[in-house]
């Protein structure tokens, strides 16, 4: 196991030299305000749901 976190770590491939997650500049914002808003509107819905 020290062997290959050892290998993992030093001999690090493009993915890990990537810098996190961003935002796409070529159109994946509105996908996810789209998403986020739908989640929000599922969640209020849900608990007005089991208010009644």
């Amino acid at each position: 196991m020290k062997r290959l976190t050892f290998a993992l770590t030093t001999f690090a491939g493009p993915v890990m030299a990537h810098e996190g997650a961003h935002v796409h500049p070529h159109g994946h914002d509105p996908f996810w305000a789209v998403a986020v808003l739908a989640l929000a509107v599922a969640i209020l819905a849900a608990a007005v749901m089991r208010r009644r």
